[in-house]
């Protein structure tokens, strides 16, 4: 996924997008290896399914043996597909077939179409309107975003993938998303930083890592979110499948997560930070999103703030949690661009850190309302 930014954060942003790989026959021969490995067929897969679902109309196996990152103790997860809505469809049912756990949810034929019809068009939006449809998105819709990209990639008994024309559509936002999640933890790595949290600016640099590597991987089409897999795909794709080319910002994330995984011993150096913030600056190039966290100029939110002691506010989030502020005049801030952050003094930094960790200022395009809380 590349492009360059355009000049109003406002406009919808279009990135040439292209299949880097054959996820049809990526997906399907993971799945036929992973059941041979087991010894089971596609034909039991569909009768555990009907002996739970009796009419289901689609039976589908999905997550870790698509992606061909399965181990000997990885369940099998399935998916079926109703006419009729299920009273249960959002809990699995535990299986256990022939000694083979397996994990059965499902869902209404209506409630999937209209899954992907809102996925279609969100992924038409601007930046910061995708950001707020995914972090919206299980409050709203009976599949959730896990299932939603299960169902992308999910192998029918019929060895079919008749979902996976949404790819585009869910690279478009879930890239983005893992983006947004990057630049926040390279924002919290910078403040940890300049507060003298070394160590924890070491984590935060290994999560901006994580992060971006997702963010990478779901741009050229390979969704997964689930972060315990995140290495493995990352080497694999540069090393095996060939979908990423060893380019500039590949080299660059691959060279953060080797400063930044030791230093979470002893803590980071001036020069691991200045590399993360490079990366940033990259990253952002490439990603054409410059632009719209150009125009993010975040404050910490104190109208809930009460004197506590001398100096220092007590201060009540929207969820009822508490937390205590250095009473510093820390004005709105100008830029979040993690070099900028890096000029702020130690005192500044560390309370924006605090109010960030409290959910009292974010540097999230979705947190409209920043006393929901920051992600990092």
């Amino acid at each position: 996924m590349l492009g360059k930014p355009n000049s109003s954060p406002n406009e919808v942003i279009v990135i040439e997008w292209k299949v880097y790989m054959d996820f049809r026959a990526f997906y399907s021969g993971n799945a036929l290896q992973f059941l041979a490995s087991r010894q089971l067929a596609f034909s039991e897969l569909e009768e555990v399914v009907k002996r739970q679902y009796a009419d289901a109309q689609l039976a589908l196996i999905s997550s870790s043996p698509v992606h061909g990152i399965a181990n000997a103790a990885s369940d099998i997860d399935l998916i079926c597909v109703t006419d009729d809505r299920q009273s249960d469809q959002s809990m699995a049912s535990q299986i256990y077939h022939n000694e083979h756990h397996m994990e059965v949810v499902a869902f209404a034929r209506e409630e999937v179409h209209n899954a992907f019809s809102q996925l279609a068009t969100d992924a038409h939006k601007t930046t910061a309107q995708k950001l707020v449809a995914f972090k919206q998105w299980d409050k709203q819709q009976a599949v959730s975003r896990k299932y939603l990209e299960r169902l992308v990639c999910a192998v029918s008994t019929d060895q079919s993938l008749p979902y996976l024309d949404s790819q585009k559509d869910l690279s478009s936002i879930w890239s983005v998303a893992a983006f947004d999640d990057f630049r926040q933890s390279a924002c919290f790595s910078v403040l940890a930083w300049r507060s003298g949290e070394y160590r924890a600016a070491a984590a935060y640099a290994c999560n901006a890592a994580l992060f971006l590597m997702n963010a990478t991987l779901a741009s050229h089409g390979w969704v997964n979110s689930n972060r315990k897999w995140t290495l493995l795909r990352w080497d694999r794709a540069l090393n095996r499948h060939g979908m990423l080319n060893d380019d500039g910002l590949a080299r660059a994330i691959g060279q953060l997560w080797q400063r930044a995984y030791p230093a979470c011993r002893n803590g980071l150096q001036g020069a691991g930070l200045m590399q993360l913030c490079e990366l940033t600056q990259l990253a952002e190039q490439t990603f054409a999103c410059e632009a719209d966290y150009a125009a993010l100029k975040p404050g910490i939110e104190r109208s809930a703030a009460s004197a506590f002691l001398p100096g220092v506010d007590f201060v009540l989030t929207d969820d009822q949690q508490a937390t205590l502020l250095a009473r510093l005049d820390v004005p709105e801030l100008s830029s979040t661009r993690p070099i900028d952050l890096a000029e702020q003094s130690p005192e500044a930094a560390a309370c924006l850190l605090r109010a960030a960790r409290a959910g009292l200022v974010s540097f999230s395009l979705k947190d409209h309302n920043p006393m929901q809380g920051a992600h990092a």
